[in-house]
């Protein structure tokens, strides 16, 4: 009886705390116990109710001493608490976010259920897993496979696990930082971190990072990994040539006397020019040097010195090796008649940076896109009125109908030989010949695919789509919606290609006599009939 008694004492001050008002005058009464009562209890571990009355704590006493919202700020967190021990509700949780593991219970960061979907979620929740799971190996492996950093969070004897140890630099190779030091020294480990990150090198062993031969094998598979050996190795040129084949930007890390070293620069210009980033002034400076840059690499005329970037030799072998160059030449030579000439036939791009007043020369002009046809896009625009340079750059590039002004791409002798050049060029061609019929009739026999590009007038003229239908059922996607619903048309279109029902209107695609001719030109065309006739026709042949 007694026991049914405190039982219900601890079940009703626990339900006191919802209730404004009465959870006021309770918790004033068990702050006096707890601060009064309780000090005088030699021995408390035989009741009960004083045992609960211990364990509640201060702070929930206070909180509720404030009727309505201590209330709902109590609720809201035993709610939250609750959510928290619940290990089903924990679950749905972490795999969402599972740094949210760190507010589980004690119990919950100790079940390797709940742990393992944290950690497949994200690998660092590894740290708030109990000290059992996070010696756990395949709790462990899970968590780096998610983030190589986890790592850190593991016990020691699996910190010098070879396997769990290969998975976590994989993925993060800066892992590598915690690792035992007998695996910092395992080559092959060490190879796979910085493979992964170059920086990882730095926490490699004082024995590997003395080896010359090791350090060659790391630069050949991670060139920046030069910025983590040793100042010797910087300065030796076989390690550096290796490192900057893998990553040209290895040269930064280059000692400055290599770097000044002609015939080191010019080994590493012949693998890869734009390395002239990285080299001397002095080098800079060397002519023959920069030829051999920018003879391997154009753009690496941006790295040259200024004085020569302004000489018409070097700016010339540049944009042969790459037109894009001239954007790097001085001005002046960006008017120079060969040097551009070269640069665009390089790539046609590169005229957009020629100077203005090439731009406007029309015997100039007419020179490059004969060359180039779609450079006509970098001309003036007075030019690109001219019919005869027009002509002259869609009779090389047919899309460099694009760049033509609108009224000349509403000439149909012009726009007819920029789509024999190439038949896509129709796209540019203006609204008013899109929706020329005679034209369009012309551009269908040569592939009737073209008439995607018909105006709307035209997708909308029944007899047009009626004969382009005829030629090709599937061509009724580019009716318009009131052809694609008449009855003439669609018949048509699906006696050529019983497929072509699936461009009919709905009203059409429940006509059962269409359907009918559709499906017995193909089969397949009854996947596209109304749902309702669809369903009929199934019946019938059920």
């Amino acid at each position: 009886m007694v026991t049914e008694n405190v039982s219900f004492l601890i079940k009703s001050d626990r339900i006191f705390d919802y209730i404004p008002i009465v959870s006021t005058v309770t918790n004033l009464f068990d702050l006096f116990q707890k601060h009064f009562v309780l000090p005088e209890k030699a021995d408390i571990s035989k009741s009960r109710y004083y045992t609960y009355l211990k364990q509640k704590k201060c702070s929930r006493c206070v909180v509720l001493l404030f009727p309505f919202l201590g209330n709902i700020i109590m609720g809201v967190y035993d709610f939250a608490n609750r959510r928290f021990n619940n290990r089903n509700s924990m679950l749905e949780v972490v795999q969402k976010n599972g740094a949210a593991l760190q507010f589980a219970s004690k119990a919950l960061r100790g079940d390797k259920e709940t742990v393992l979907a944290a950690v497949r979620q994200s690998g660092r929740a590894l740290q708030f897993a109990s000290k059992a799971l996070r010696g756990d190996k395949e709790t462990v492996l899970a968590a780096v496979g998610q983030d190589g950093m986890a790592l850190k969070y593991a016990n020691e004897a699996l910190r010098g696990d070879k396997e769990v140890v290969r998975v976590a630099v994989r993925q993060n190779g800066r892992a590598l930082k915690y690792a035992s030091q007998a695996l910092k020294t395992e080559e092959k480990v060490v190879l796979e971190a910085v493979q992964q990150d170059g920086e990882a090198f730095k926490y490699a062993s004082q024995q590997l990072q003395d080896n010359r031969d090791f350090v060659l094998a790391v630069v050949e598979r991670n060139g920046v990994a030069l910025k983590q050996v040793k100042e010797c190795f910087k300065g030796d040129g076989g390690v550096v040539l290796v490192a900057a084949l893998e990553n040209e930007e290895a040269l930064e890390w280059a000692s400055p006397h290599l770097k000044n070293n002609r015939n080191f620069m010019l080994a590493a210009f012949q693998q890869d020019g734009q390395t002239l980033e990285y080299a001397s002034k002095e080098i800079k400076r060397d002519k023959g040097a920069v030829l051999v840059a920018v003879g391997e690499n154009g753009w690496s005329l941006q790295y040259a010195d200024e004085q020569l970037r302004g000489d018409e030799e070097v700016v010339f072998a540049a944009v042969k090796q790459d037109g894009l160059a001239l954007q790097f030449a001085l001005l002046g030579l960006n008017k120079n008649q060969k040097i551009v000439r070269a640069a665009v036939g390089q790539d046609g791009w590169a005229f957009q940076f020629a100077n203005e007043g090439l731009k406007k020369d029309k015997k100039f002009v007419l020179k490059v896109v004969r060359q180039t046809g779609w450079a006509l896009k970098f001309a003036d625009e007075m030019l690109r009125r001219d019919a005869e340079v027009v002509r002259a750059a869609v009779e090389q590039s047919g899309w460099a109908l694009q760049y033509a002004s609108p009224d000349l791409r509403e000439k149909e002798e012009l726009v007819w030989a920029a789509v024999q050049q190439d038949e896509w060029a129709l796209q540019y061609a203006g609204n008013a010949l899109k929706n020329n019929k005679d034209f369009m009739l012309k551009a269908a026999k040569r592939n009737v695919l073209l008439i995607q590009y018909a105006g709307e007038i035209l997708k909308n003229d029944k007899d047009f789509m009626l004969e382009m239908v005829q030629r090709d059922g599937l061509m009724l996607q580019y009716a318009s919606d009131v052809v694609k619903d008449n009855d003439q048309v669609v018949r048509a279109a699906v006696e050529q290609n019983g497929c072509a029902l699936m461009f009919a209107s709905a009203r059409l695609k429940e006509n059962e006599e269409i359907v009918r001719v559709a499906v017995h030109k193909s089969a397949a065309a009854f996947e596209y009939a109304g749902e309702q006739l669809k369903q009929k026709l199934k019946r019938e042949l059920g």
